[in-house]
């Protein structure tokens, strides 16, 4: 009677244990499904400004290839319901979305900056000059969007565009000689300007518009 007595709380006892571990294993199942969810959302932003950077820019595709392999690592991971393999392969590819997320960041900073730093430069310099209230305006706003997105999308990159067409076309419209014009619109494009594109009938224009120190050629 002991022995059947001893058996039952053992059977009872295991059950317990059982039931404690099963509840435990599905808290952090749960606690780890909010991390992988958020994972997921991560990868679809940057697999959308991938998509995007790479018609403009050449990407490499290690690090999307190893995020890609982190979540098919956790896919065995709760087939076969190993909760330490799931949090250690979690943890894991999170870190290697923000490294992915960081190297997309450099990338999309220097196009960013390499196509609109010369335009901005300029148009700034030649704020003065410009009558163009609405463009400036205009250029403001496509500028203020572009910067504040952490890294560029489809949408970004054709801000970048509109605000390099703008300021082409704010340009033209000011007064002056086609060879002021070529002129202004090399410096606009970030070309290399050699000193003997510096004619005197540029430096007449630049003079006549206290512009001489404000716009700046440089090696």
């Amino acid at each position: 009677m002991l022995i059947d007595q001893i058996d039952e709380s053992m059977q009872l006892g295991k059950k317990y244990l059982n039931a404690k571990n099963a509840k435990s294993y599905l808290d952090d199942l749960s606690y780890q499904e909010g991390i992988i969810l958020s994972e997921v959302d991560k990868y679809t932003y940057i697999t959308k400004s991938r998509d995007a950077l790479s018609k403009v820019c050449s990407l490499d595709r290690a690090g999307v290839l190893r995020i890609k392999h982190g979540f098919e690592n956790i896919v065995d991971d709760l087939e076969n319901m190993n909760a330490t393999s799931l949090k250690k392969d979690v943890e894991e590819l999170s870190d290697e979305t923000v490294r992915e997320k960081n190297a997309l960041r450099i990338v999309w900073v220097n196009y960013r900056n390499e196509r609109m730093k010369a335009n901005d430069a300029l148009i700034k310099a030649l704020q003065d000059v410009i009558s163009d209230e609405v463009g400036l305006n205009e250029l403001s706003s496509l500028r203020n969007k572009v910067m504040q997105v952490e890294i560029g999308d489809d949408s970004t990159l054709q801000c970048v565009n509109m605000f390099s067409q703008k300021s082409k076309e704010i340009i033209k419209a000011l007064e002056m000689s086609k060879k002021v014009e070529n002129f202004l619109i090399s410096i606009s494009e970030g070309e290399d300007i050699s000193l003997d594109m510096v004619t005197p009938e540029i430096i007449e224009w630049l003079k006549k518009h206290d512009l001489l120190k404000k716009i700046k050629v440089s090696i």
